[in-house]
């Protein structure tokens, strides 16, 4: 499968900070950003490397696999170019931050605002998408697919963005990348309890037809081109790198016992 690597630029001046209901709890910006394909609209983060390191990773493996999440872009960012950033203020120096391209779908959080929480349970109920994206948050141990994470334009346009929390948290440690480990899983918990025995059947078999194609995708090339590396030591990044790979072989059986079914050796 293809991929495609995070391209590089830099932040066009003049970009918006966004309030915290705009979008997320990190430093958000509105503008314009310069990369090689062109001069476009994005969503400008500034984030601490551990989250940016995220953010990399989990958007060059999401769009390998072909998921509904905005091209990203590690892009420069100097003190004058972002002047409401307390974060480059602090520091009076430039920036590697993450960018991600705009959609047109608002984010579920201001939505269920608008309409109450009757809003999430539609998404789940008309989401058919939902095993693979279920899945990856499971792959990279995403425990933060809250609604502000995720854009919802109607049931066939449904994006995923916001990954500054996957493999296990904000702030992980090399120690806490076990490959079998469980942790929580919302998409999970917020769709499987209304299925019936059927329905989770189905959705266990649609796990299991997932499982090659996470297998196949060639991970070391897909670090490579996440940009990852420069915000990693050598051991963190192969302890990293080892992780993603190593935990495609316990995703069926975690998500088995999540669906309720779970893997006894046979086939059901």
């Amino acid at each position: 499968m293809a991929i495609a690597a995070i391209q590089l630029g830099n932040v066009v001046p003049g970009a918006k900070l966004l309030d915290k209901d705009g979008r997320g709890v990190n430093e958000t910006f509105v503008g314009f950003i310069d990369v090689p394909s062109g001069r476009l609209r994005a969503y400008i983060k500034v984030l601490p490397g551990r989250q940016l390191m995220n953010e990399l990773v989990a958007t060059t493996l999401g769009r390998a696999l072909g998921l509904a999440i905005p091209e990203g872009y590690l892009v420069r960012a100097r003190p004058s170019d972002l002047p409401e950033s307390a974060h480059l203020a602090a520091h009076s120096a430039e920036a590697m931050v993450f960018a991600s391209g705009e959609t047109s779908a608002p984010d579920l959080k201001r939505r269920m605002k608008a309409e109450g929480t009757a809003a999430l349970a539609a998404l789940f109920t008309a989401w058919h998408g939902w095993v693979p994206c279920m899945a990856f948050d499971e792959w990279l141990a995403n425990g933060d697919r809250n609604p502000g994470n995720i854009l919802f334009g109607g049931p066939g346009d449904i994006w995923l963005i916001d990954h500054s929390h996957c493999f296990t948290g904000p702030n992980w440690h090399a120690s806490q990348l076990v490959p079998q480990g469980v942790w929580r899983n919302v998409i999970a918990e917020n769709r499987i309890p209304t299925l019936t025995l059927p329905e989770r059947i189905e959705a266990k078999k649609r796990v299991a037809s997932l499982i090659p194609t996470l297998a196949a995708l060639d991970c070391l090339s897909a670090f490579a081109a996440s940009q990852a590396g420069a915000f990693l030591s050598p051991a963190d990044a192969a302890t990293l790198q080892g992780f993603i790979a190593s935990r495609v072989s316990y995703l069926y059986d975690i998500l088995s016992y999540r669906l309720g079914i779970p893997n006894l050796g046979g086939a059901l």
